[in-house]
């Protein structure tokens, strides 16, 4: 499998996983413009797209994907918010396994503001992938070896303070960072004591805050700490 981050931040986010000559979207928070360019212009070979909470930076999108005849699959929660038709066979249900094509996956709870957010584990039959986006922890432990992990790293806590100290970030706006979003610290120890890493090629770290963590520093850590290639955006 290759999983590519096409776009990751508050500003919008897409990401990809190819197997062979099909692929999935996970999350389709920018234009459809956008979209379509990062894909090449070439939606032939899309078999679904994942979306993991209603906000905008996630799912923007949503409706153009339909229109293309993509099925958008995710939490009950996250349909009723943006108003979509309930419709069964695209909701998705913590830990209920799906399988599509060549794709199986199923979903797992994760811990954002917002209603019913979601994480994925999704295989193509040969390998393994654990997404996690937008949440302030993981609750789920997998003893299931992932190959690629793709997961939120989002703020390193002790520049986030330092900004609110300096006045140079508003304290409301970094409360909220600290409870729904993921800081360096915990996504290491998440991945140290709750992923098995035995057969894990690559990690991706999602939705990295420019202002609030130091990407080169922190993607030299993980690769001391863990052995495993880290990539970004």
């Amino acid at each position: 499998m290759i999983f590519k981050q096409h776009y990751s931040s508050s500003k919008g986010n897409l990401c990809t996983l190819e197997s062979g000559d099909r692929r999935i979207i996970i999350e389709c928070g920018v234009t459809w413009k956008r979209l379509q360019k990062a894909l090449d212009y070439n939606i032939s070979n899309v078999d679904l797209c994942l979306v993991t909470h209603e906000h905008l930076d996630h799912c923007k999108s949503w409706l153009n994907v339909e229109k293309a005849r993509i099925p958008v699959y995710s939490s009950e929660g996250t349909r009723s918010i943006w108003g979509c038709d309930y419709d069964d066979r695209y909701v998705l249900r913590s830990l209920e396994d799906r399988h599509i094509g060549k794709w199986s996956f199923f979903a797992f709870n994760t811990h954002h503001d917002c209603l019913e957010p979601q994480g994925y584990v999704i295989s193509d039959g040969k390998e393994m992938m654990l997404f996690a986006i937008d949440t302030c922890m993981i609750i789920e432990k997998f003893a299931v070896p992932f190959d690629i992990i793709a997961i939120e790293c989002s703020y390193d806590k002790d520049i986030l303070l330092k900004r609110v100290e300096y006045g140079d970030m508003d304290e409301q706006r970094a409360n909220r960072l600290l409870q729904s979003h993921m800081e360096k610290q915990a996504t290491l120890s998440y991945l140290q004591d709750h992923c098995n890493l035995k057969k894990c090629r690559e990690i991706h770290l999602l939705h990295m805050s420019s202002e609030n963590l130091d990407k080169q520093k922190t993607v030299k850590e993980y690769e001391e700490a863990l052995m495993i290639k880290i990539i970004t955006i």
